[in-house]
């Protein structure tokens, strides 16, 4: 069975936004470290997690030429929502069309949304799914400490909409996904859920997003080197079959260990956190989208997708496009 990229819808905010909102020295060291020139960020109430996914999605639709009742499955693969219940997809599908009866799915796995997402389509291509979109739509941007210029200077809002199909010459070649769970407080949000479910004044940050970028790369730096092998033993191939490496744009300076590691050159190396940040599940889809549109990925060339999330978790993909 293939596994084919047929297109990727995006869709960015209109609110452009870059350094100049902060200055001084804590500036200078998160444009050496974090990377996110120029992000993106929801400007009203009305572009929800929902909104932006749908209108992804309905550029997607119009440059595959399909219709949404055309599609077998929705998946949303976000990692930011709008309302705790009900799930993402309904949601998004709501405001494609009400009556259109087509299943749709959530799949968790914060900035690994797009990998995992991926694997769950391929094994359902197998069972006598035709047409899958995958929703990635990410807002950040109300959930960032203005304290914290760690995470508040790196992360963007915006949404993608891949369609894939089971035609084609593409293949998914290999995937692996695997979490460490010594690290799963490393990226957390401590209110909204059932332990601090209620909003208590006194507690703002609570709701915030927090990171320990430092504690994060310690950890990726020792288990990546593993976790890359086992991959490519899945695949029966080496780093000499890669033509493009597609990272999570997780930081400039997470992307720069992974270059220097593994010494992937620049010819085959996909970067974009400058010009829309750290887009949670949305990065990889949307970098995707670029080398594709500018011609850079090629029908038949090997691509490496490859990315951490919170949990401390790991996933790739090696695809034939």
């Amino acid at each position: 069975m293939g596994f084919n990229i047929q297109t990727i819808g995006i869709y960015l905010p209109s609110n452009k936004i870059g350094y100049q909102e902060k200055n001084g020295p804590d500036k200078q060291i998160f444009e050496k470290n974090g990377g996110a020139k120029i992000r993106y960020w929801a400007s009203n109430s009305n572009e929800t997690n929902s909104y932006m996914g749908s209108e992804a999605l309905k550029t997607a639709l119009k440059d595959a030429n399909m219709a949404y009742s055309e599609l077998d499955l929705l998946i949303n693969g976000s990692a930011t929502f709008d309302y705790p219940i009900p799930h993402r997809s309904c949601l998004t599908q709501e405001l494609m069309d009400p009556l259109a009866l087509i299943p749709s799915i959530d799949v968790g796995s914060t900035c690994l949304g797009f990998i995992s997402s991926c694997i769950v389509a391929n094994g359902l291509l197998s069972q006598g799914y035709n047409s899958i979109a995958i929703i990635n739509s990410e807002k950040s941007s109300n959930s960032l400490n203005p304290n914290h210029l760690e995470s508040y200077l790196l992360f963007g809002d915006g949404a993608t909409a891949t369609i894939i199909n089971g035609f084609g010459p593409s293949q998914l070649l290999a995937n692996h996904i695997i979490n460490y769970p010594a690290g799963a407080r490393n990226t957390i949000v401590h209110a909204g859920g059932n332990v601090h479910l209620g909003y208590i004044p006194t507690e703002k940050e609570n709701y915030y997003f927090q990171m320990s970028g430092i504690s994060l790369l310690k950890q990726a730096k020792i288990l990546f080197p593993n976790f890359v092998s086992e991959l490519f033993n899945k695949a029966k191939l080496q780093w000499k079959d890669i033509d493009l490496v597609i990272p999570h744009q997780a930081s400039k300076i997470g992307l720069e260990l992974f270059q220097k590691m593994f010494q992937i050159t620049e010819e085959k190396w996909v970067v974009n956190i400058d010009s829309v940040g750290n887009l949670l599940s949305a990065s990889i889809p949307m970098a995707l989208q670029e080398v594709i549109t500018s011609g850079r990925l090629k029908r038949g060339q090997t691509i490496l997708i490859i990315g951490t999330g919170a949990g401390f978790s790991m996933g790739g993909l090696i695809l034939k496009y």
